[in-house]
């Protein structure tokens, strides 16, 4: 029979041994029973504290597994819950994506979309071409040496178009608009609500200031007012202005002017809106550096925008609702007697600018505008300082529906008027210059010229002549060994003594480095993935 110090010993033995025991004390207080002599039972609970320390010896081993584990699951159970909340927002956020979805409008998108180019493409024709844009229907498509295969929005077509500020346009009512940074402009006639296409322009800087604030003291004004108008402005807002003659008792000259300080014979584009009221003529002169008027004698009918003397340097453009731009081109000359002004006077009839004024009468004016050069460019609004319009820049990345080894680029495109520098109408290249081929308006605006270079040696180098430049189509046509260029279906300009740029990229109303930016638009571009020449070039330009 064992002694009490051997039955302890088995006991604790029994208790290492029996993990059951091991795990109820650990989890809580034992009810487990061990053996002892006679046959008796005795609780756990009756020895414990004696051995209190040895237990906890014995158990913490498998106490560390239990707490371990436990924590383990803890942390399953934890991540499957989070996993579970997030798999139930991320459904959730999916079902209202879909239900914010309008697919009806969607889908009638899609079909204008496709609408759009079937129109355009049987306007201008298949000739299986890999790009087709139409900037006056907004169809835009690419595809490769197989055709078309897919329509685009303009932002995927043209992912890097930029134009680092605002700028202004025509909407098809009729109302001039401003388009945001970034935003490309779709012009329209402003009479007819006709589509003119992607308007591009170079950088410009109005130095006109309070451009729409006539009554702001930089305009001085000689016995008149200038008062709010009632009528709508040319941007359809309320912010024109109304000249009124003073009540005279005698014969009185009746305008507003600002002074301009340039250098010597600086040129100068100048503008202003107009619009008639009680009176229907205005009269224009510009006070040149020397003290003498630089352009005088210039009578504009408001009702009719027929001009009368300026020797052909003034001219009319027609807007809604009654409205005129009057453009005037000028050179300022040199001296040191005055500083450069431009007015603008009520008038009473032809020849009649120096009148007894009434009082009341007087000629709607709005938004002026003063540039240096001889482009008359898009209006830009300004207060008491300058403002700059920033350039467009407007090309791609060429990519599958591009042949390396030839093909014909035809553009529909015009210019607004002579810079005085070169107006790009396509440039293709490879960014540095060393290879690229553009075609260009000359700054005379006599000739379409074309001017090639293939690692950095000059390949080609010609001009067509041209009648004017407000109406071009102009084919391009490039493959080792010959080019092609033709204008408005007439002459074809070849050169057999040719190699292809190597090109990655197109550059659309601007060179290589965005510089010789045309002034105009573009109606549209196509892209035949193949050379053309001869009388092909002659009938896709006719």
């Amino acid at each position: 029979m064992p002694t009490i110090p051997q039955e302890i010993d088995q006991s604790t033995q029994s208790l290492v041994d029996n993990t059951t025991i091991v795990e109820a004390f650990a989890q809580g207080a034992a009810t487990e029973f061990i053996p002892v002599r006679g046959g008796t039972l005795r609780p756990l609970l009756y020895w414990q504290g004696t051995f209190q320390s040895k237990v906890e010896q014995l158990a913490q081993p498998y106490i560390d597994q239990l707490v371990a584990a436990n924590q383990v699951a803890d942390s399953k159970v934890q991540a499957a819950s989070e996993s579970a909340s997030d798999a139930d927002q991320s459904a959730q956020a999916a079902a209202a994506s879909a239900a914010s979805v309008d697919f009806p409008a969607r889908l009638a998108e899609i079909n204008e979309r496709a609408t759009r180019l079937a129109r355009s493409l049987a306007v201008l024709g298949d000739h299986g071409q890999s790009m087709h844009i139409d900037f006056v229907r907004k169809a835009f498509a690419l595809g490769d040496f197989d055709g078309l295969n897919r329509t685009l929005s303009f932002a995927e077509l043209f992912p890097d178009y930029a134009r680092l500020s605002p700028a202004t346009y025509w909407d098809a009512n009729g109302v001039m608009r401003t388009a945001g940074i970034n935003e490309p402009r779709f012009n329209h006639d402003p009479v007819t609500g006709a589509a003119r296409g992607y308007l591009g322009e170079g950088r410009a800087e109005n130095k006109a200031l309070h451009s729409e604030q006539f009554d702001n003291p930089v305009w001085a004004k000689f016995n008149c007012i200038i008062v709010p108008s009632s009528e709508i402005a040319p941007n359809g807002e309320l912010t024109a202005y109304k000249l009124v003659e003073s009540l005279d008792s005698s014969n009185q000259f009746h305008y507003a002017r600002q002074l301009f300080p340039v250098p010597d014979n600086t040129q100068v584009a100048y503008s202003i809106h107009a619009k008639a009221a009680e009176r229907s003529w205005a009269y224009f002169e510009v006070l040149g550096k020397a003290g003498e008027f630089v352009l005088g004698g210039v009578w504009v009918d408001l009702l009719t925008g027929n001009v009368t003397g300026g020797g052909g340097s003034v001219t009319t453009q027609q807007l809604a609702n009654g409205w005129w731009r009057i453009l005037m081109t000028v050179n300022l000359g040199a001296g040191t007697s005055t500083t450069p002004w431009v007015g603008i006077q009520a008038a009473q009839d032809l020849n009649v600018r120096n009148y007894i004024g009434d009082g009341t009468s007087g000629i709607h004016i709005w938004g002026a505008q003063f540039e240096e050069g001889t482009q008359h460019t898009s209006y830009i609004k300004t207060l008491d300082m300058p403002v700059t319009r920033a350039a467009d820049n407007l090309g791609r990345m060429l990519d599958s529906e591009y042949n390396q080894h030839g093909g014909t680029w035809v553009v529909d495109v015009s210019s607004n008027g002579p810079s005085g520098l070169n107006q790009n109408i396509l440039t293709v290249h490879d960014g540095s210059g060393e290879n690229r081929q553009r075609a260009y308006i000359n700054p005379a605006q006599t000739s379409v010229t074309v001017y090639g270079v293939a690692e950095g040696a000059v390949m080609n180098s010609g001009n067509l002549s041209i009648s004017a430049p407000n109406s071009l189509r102009v084919a391009m046509s490039m493959a080792d060994d010959n080019f092609g260029l033709c204008v408005n279906g007439g002459e074809v300009l070849t050169d057999t003594d040719y190699n292809v740029p190597l090109s990655d990229r197109v550059t659309f109303g601007a060179g290589w480095s965005n510089q010789d930016l045309l002034f105009g638009h573009i109606r549209s571009i196509i892209y035949i993935p193949r050379p053309r020449f001869g009388a092909v070039l002659q009938e896709i330009t006719a």
